[in-house]
């Protein structure tokens, strides 16, 4: 019986997919499935999925020319037949006991999601140190998100790999296929905080998050980058005007003080794509100036007037 349907988008993933894959077959909990989704690679990726096709059946190919990140998650949620799903990135590593300690509690409490911790490591951390992760035992009820105590809700509430979801309630919600790499997960998250009412927080750690090389988070601004929280933005505003409960509110105006926030201090700090980041913000700051603390709208009127020239001019007015 498959219980938890695994979804794992690839792209030239060759270096890290092997012990990531590993991670997953090294499971204390036994029935899964595990939907590697090719998403035209042009390494070794295959190679290495077939290798675990051949000789465990939980293991699945999905094969498709390069559409981006949320194009093969959604193949792989289509294609998924377990009652519950997780995520996992390419070149991440599940603790032995990730998958067994979120289900136990999904069916503990019949939990919607059920959510574990993460820990950083290194580009070269290697998969015999999965041994060192100790099991934690403790877990708490987070209940009342739509009242004023959903603050207590994660920092990093956006993270799709930290979760185990029940299948049923991503029924109507799928990532948003204009976003190729980055910000998808936030605007997921997003619609599934809207259909639940409370969820369960594990401490167990489920997810060891690696600083690769091949990370679409760790390789400093892009061009794209600058596109993305352009159309990410639209579409949160878009969610929003719909979705108008408090929680709705609290997240909405927290993602968009990081999006502003990011964007201005990743340009500075690497002195590139200044000024297409102040194309960007002179498009959107009309819609989201209203959410914003003073101190960035100060930091917008300066900006996109090209009086900020420094990442270090910019630290001095978030102080002030």
């Amino acid at each position: 019986m498959i219980e938890i349907s695994i979804i794992i988008p690839v792209y030239n993933a060759g270096k890290y997919l092997y012990d990531t894959l590993e991670s997953v077959k090294q499971q204390t909990f036994t029935e899964w499935e595990c939907i590697c989704i090719n998403d035209g690679s042009k390494d070794n990726s295959v190679e290495v999925i077939n290798r675990f096709t051949a000789t465990d059946n939980r293991f699945r190919l999905i094969d498709q020319k390069n559409q981006g990140v949320s194009v093969a998650r959604n193949a792989g949620l289509d294609a998924s037949k377990g009652n519950y799903i997780a995520f996992l990135d390419q070149d991440d590593l599940m603790s032995p006991t990730a998958l067994e300690s979120l289900f136990v509690l999904a069916k503990k409490y019949n939990a919607d999601l059920v959510r574990g911790r993460r820990i950083n490591i290194p580009d070269n951390y290697q998969l015999n140190e999965l041994n060192r992760i100790k099991p934690a035992i403790t877990h708490r009820i987070i209940s009342s998100l739509n009242e004023l105590n959903f603050r207590i809700l994660p920092r990093r509430w956006m993270y799709v790999w930290l979760c185990l979801f029940k299948k049923e309630i991503l029924s109507d919600i799928r990532f948003y296929e204009p976003l190729k790499s980055g910000a998808e997960d936030n605007i997921f998250m997003f619609e599934v905080f809207n259909k639940i009412s409370e969820f369960i927080q594990s401490q167990n750690i489920v997810c060891l998050h690696r600083k690769s090389l091949t990370s679409t988070t760790q390789n400093g601004l892009k061009l794209s980058h600058i596109r993305t929280i352009e159309i990410a933005t639209n579409k949160f505003n878009e969610l929003v005007s719909i979705n108008t409960n408090k929680l709705s509110r609290y997240l909405y105006k927290k993602q968009m003080r990081n999006f502003f926030h990011g964007s201005v201090y990743k340009s500075l700090e690497s002195e590139k794509f200044i000024i297409e980041t102040q194309d960007m913000l002179k498009k959107i700051y009309p819609d989201i100036k209203h959410v914003l603390k003073l101190k960035h709208k100060i930091i917008a009127y300066f900006f996109i007037r090209n009086k900020i020239k420094t990442a270090s001019f910019f630290k001095t007015i978030i102080i002030i």
